[in-house]
């Protein structure tokens, strides 16, 4: 199920997660991050706010509705960006008016991301799109973005870790058990783990700063540099 097509089709109402920067999580990021086993405010805290510079030019991978992009942006002043890729036209539900730094939407058909200049970006992020991913195309996605990213720029991406996701229980993480016994192409959390993550990154050239953060209980949240 994870092809390109159903990625387009499945999220196509545009995915929101929520308030992530309020104190008090609202009813849908409440329910995700009891799904996950963490806090999407901390996550904001320790790395978005921690790794992002007012200046810097941000790459966003599947941003649905903004509710990431929107932490981003508020970090993000006159002299920052933020560029983000999605199958979806996401312009309908963030506003560049409503910020200082500049936002681009680029609505995209593949993960060739010809739409982007190389040598260009500081921080390349996402969360909840590897996930969904086959192993192929994870690396496909990381091999195609080197160009783009600046010597020295900062990857940090959730991704499924199916080590974790058995520690921490099927049914708690909101993943049927059934998919133990599907091909990867039949469902929609494709097998991974932290060992064939560092393995795509290290591949792709990329040095690894964290394999995960340990910041969520269900899945991991790598932390790498490209070299």
């Amino acid at each position: 199920m994870p092809t390109q097509e159903w990625l387009k089709k499945e999220f196509s109402y545009g995915y929101d997660s929520g308030n992530i920067e309020d104190t008090l999580a609202n009813v849908q990021r409440e329910k995700e991050e009891s799904r996950i086993g963490g806090s999407y405010n901390e996550i904001a805290e320790k790395l978005l706010k921690k790794h992002i510079q007012k200046n810097s030019k941000v790459l966003e991978l599947g941003p649905g509705r903004g509710s990431w992009s929107k932490v981003i942006l508020n970090i993000l002043e006159e002299e920052g960006s933020l560029t983000t890729l999605d199958f979806q036209d996401v312009s309908q539900w963030l506003n560049k008016s409503d910020y200082k730094a500049t936002l681009c939407t680029h609505q995209i058909n593949s993960n060739s991301y010809n739409c982007l200049e190389n040598d260009t970006y500081d921080v390349f992020w996402s969360f909840g799109v590897l996930c969904h991913n086959n192993i192929d195309s994870i690396y496909q996605i990381l091999h195609n973005i080197a160009p783009k990213m600046k010597k020295g720029a900062i990857l940090i991406h959730q991704y499924a870790d199916w080590d974790k996701l058995e520690n921490f229980g099927w049914k708690k993480g909101a993943v049927p058990e059934k998919f133990k016994k599907l091909r990867d192409d039949e469902i929609w959390w494709p097998r991974n783990n932290k060992t064939v993550m560092k393995t795509i990154l290290e591949a792709n050239g990329y040095e690894i700063i964290n394999i995960d953060c340990e910041l969520t209980l269900r899945d991991s949240i790598f932390i790498s540099i490209k070299k």
